[in-house]
Parts: C-alpha cells; sequence; structure tokens
C-alpha cells in the first residue's frame, strides 16, 4: 500500500511559530519523496483548515472548559476516524502541546487501525510551568501520558526529552526517536546584510523564557556598553507588551531595546544575519532543562553566537553551546553581561564562534532531518501497518 500521512497539528505551516516549522519541515520532506498527505489544522473561528474537514480541538474548545471538550470527545473521535478512512490515510502524526487535539487523533487512529505517530516539541510538564489550573495540567498531563503510551513511536527533540518522557509515562525508550529541531538551511545563512541590533530575540515573550532576567542582564550590559541595541521580534503585540513596555521604561531601557512584531520565517532569515549575538533564555524551573528550541539552531546557521542565560547546573542547552564553542552561557544577569561585552568588544572572537556556528549548523540541517524521519521512520510504519 502507497503511504499517505496526516498531520494534525495546532497550527498551519506557515505560521510565524516553531510548530509551524516543524510541520513545515516534514510536509516539504513528503513532497520530496511524492508522498500524499493530509493536514488537519483547527482554525480560530471554529471551521477547520480546508472542506471538508471533521471537528477538531482549537482555543473555542479550550476556552468553553475541558468538561466541554470532553464531551464533545466521542462524536469528534468517530468523525475524525471516518474522514481519516476516507482520505486512505495510514498514517497520523501529531503535535504536543495541544494535548486534546493530539489525544483525539490517537483515538482516531485506533478507530481507523493506522499507526499514531507522536511528535514532542514541548512535554506537558513545560507547559504546566506556564498555565494554571489543576484539573487542566491533570488532564494535559493524562492525554499526553496516553499518547506516548498509544503511540507506535515518539519523536523528541532532545534527548534528555526522550529520558523525561520516558520516565514520566513509563513507556520504553525503543519507542522514542531523536528527531531534533534544526533549521532550514536553504532559508537560514550567513549572508551580507546591513547591521541591525548588536543582539537579537527571536520568539515570543513567554514565561518560560524569563524575561525580568533578560531585561536586566540588558540593562547590566548597558552599563558596559550605553550604546547596545536589541531587537525582540515576537514582542510587540503579544498579551505581555504593555507590561514589557513599562518594565523597559522603569529601568531606562528605552533607547536600547527595539520591539517588533512576529513576522514570517523568510522574514526572520532575513533579520538575524544583521545581528551580532542571538539570545536564548530559559527559565530555572526543571522541566527546561531539557529544552533546546528552534531558534537557537536559526541563530546558528545564520551565523550568530548564542548568548544564554539560564539555570545553574547541568542542561541540554548548556552541554549543546558549551560542548560546541558556538557562544556563551551565563547564569546571572552580571554575568550574562560581563560575557556579551567581551563578545561585542573582540569582533575576531565573534567572528570566529560565528565560523563555527555555521558548520555545526550544517548538521542540523531541517531538510536532511527530516529527509531521515520519513525515510527511517514514517515511511516503514504506514507500509507495514
Amino acid at each position: 500500500m502507497s503511504p499517505r500521512f496526516a498531520f494534525v497539528w495546532p497550527t498551519p505551516p506557515d505560521a510565524p511559530t516553531a510548530a509551524a516549522a516543524r510541520l513545515s519541515g516534514f510536509l516539504d520532506a513528503a513532497t520530496r519523496m511524492k508522498i500524499p498527505t493530509c493536514v488537519l489544522v483547527p482554525l480560530p473561528d471554529g471551521r477547520q483548515s480546508g472542506s471538508p474537514r471533521p471537528p477538531l480541538y482549537d482555543s473555542l474548545v479550550a476556552s468553553k472548559g475541558s468538561a466541554y471538550a470532553l464531551a464533545r470527545l466521542p462524536d469528534t473521535v468517530f468523525r475524525l476516524a471516518r474522514f481519516l478512512q476516507s482520505e486512505n490515510c495510514n498514517l497520523v502524526v501529531a503535535s504536543s502541546p495541544a494535548p486534546m487535539l493530539a489525544f483525539q487523533s490517537l483515538l482516531a487512529a485506533k478507530l481507523a487501525d493506522v499507526p499514531f505517530v507522536f511528535d514532542i516539541r514541548d512535554s506537558w510538564e513545560m507547559e504546566a510551568f506556564t498555565h494554571e489550573g489543576r484539573f487542566r495540567n491533570s488532564l494535559k498531563a493524562f492525554c499526553e501520558r496516553a499518547c506516548v503510551v498509544g503511540a507506535a513511536r515518539v519523536l523528541c527533540v532532545t534527548k534528555t526529552l526522550i529520558e523525561q518522557v520516558s520516565l514520566s509515562s513509563g513507556a520504553p525508550l525503543d519507542r522514542f526517536v531523536f528527531v531534533p529541531n534544526g533549521a532550514d538551511l536553504s532559508l537560514f545563512g550567513p549572508r551580507q546584510a546591513s547591521p541591525i541590533a548588536d543582539l537579537v530575540f527571536a520568539g515570543s515573550p513567554a514565561r518560560y523564557r524569563d524575561i525580568p532576567r533578560v531585561l536586566e542582564a540588558v540593562s547590566e550590559l548597558r552599563n558596559r556598553l550605553p550604546t547596545v541595541r536589541l531587537v525582540c521580534l515576537g514582542w510587540a503585540e503579544s498579551p505581555q507588551e504593555a507590561a514589557i513596555r513599562t518594565r523597559i521604561r522603569d529601568i531606562g531601557l528605552e533607547s536600547n531595546v527595539v520591539l517588533r512584531p512576529s513576522v514570517r520565517h523568510r522574514d526572520v532569515a532575513q533579520i538575524l544575519p544583521g545581528c551580532r549575538l542571538g539570545i536564548v533564555s530559559l527559565s530555572g524551573d526543571r522541566a527546561f532543562r531539557s529544552a533546546v528550541g528552534a531558534k537557537a539552531y536559526e541563530y546558528l546557521a545564520s551565523g550568530v553566537p548564542l548568548a544564554c542565560l539560564g539555570p545553574e547546573g547541568a542542561s541540554e542547552l548548556r552541554d549543546f553551546v558549551e560542548a560546541n564553542g558556538v557562544g556563551f552561557f551565563a547564569t546571572t544577569p552580571k554575568e550574562f553581561a560581563e560575557r556579551a561585552a567581551e563578545l561585542l568588544s573582540t569582533e575576531q572572537v565573534r567572528l570566529r564562534l560565528s565560523e563555527r556556528c555555521e558548520k555545526l549548523a550544517i548538521q542540523f540541517d531541517r531538510r536532511t532531518i527530516s529527509d531521515s524521519c520519513l525515510e527511517r521512520i514514517l515511511v516503514p510504519l504506514a507500509t507495514i501497518g
């Protein structure tokens, strides 16, 4: 039987998010391998991407509460299963987070008797940190564990995440596959660009990125380099914008920090080469020690050394940066300012780091990663069942 994949995802492939970039990589690989795909994405107004489409869980369902979502579950699962059968899909891949969407996909795949693959970019432990509500987080934990246990394969973006999820779910390690985020080297790469900023922070100002410490670090850096300039992509027009602007004003960084809205990946690829250092910041919560975000790989591909601020002790990000010599990992705002000021003041050293970034990025080309995942994991599952 020829494979036909169904990707059930929280965002469409052209959205300015890491989830969208992940999906886009898989879809491009399927196109290169001439594998037909069906993409199912909930839209904000309750409709579905494309027509006809079965009902999927979306923000409207979530806003009505977990009880409403559970009440809708049987009908939506049966309708999704019938849709998968009518489209002759023989493999379902769903993404986490978006627990109810993935859980719905798992049950529908079981009813349609096709393999289910669970792609984990962020475990439920990370999401629990940023979302309040004991029942909500308990339900999310249940759904994600069920998806891990019920999946034929579980794709994870870091090796530490594999260990964490295997331990919390009880699923054997041989069910997991390491599939890093990477960056699309046909899109991201070093190029001649007009200088834009000394520092860039690409990504939304989520709680797990510990924005107060980032701004404190920039304030410390401003004391050493008064004209230092930071561009933040995805911060303007975010729910946190007003509070962030107030904080920037209170610590006197109005002339140093520029907030910009989210932009398309192709636009990010044009901006990054004009920046000298890329900020990656993580909360000190244990759940985030397994994370290496997609933006870190995009910095590397653009030849932008990583300026990291995170917790003391071991973490996947710290090990990655220090083992490969592609930037620095600081554990306090003061240390961050000292390390960043040194790099920004010694261009020759920064350029050597930039060259290392470019070389390392070749190992994490999203095109190669996606092609390998389909060829080694998804196609065999779809053809053998």
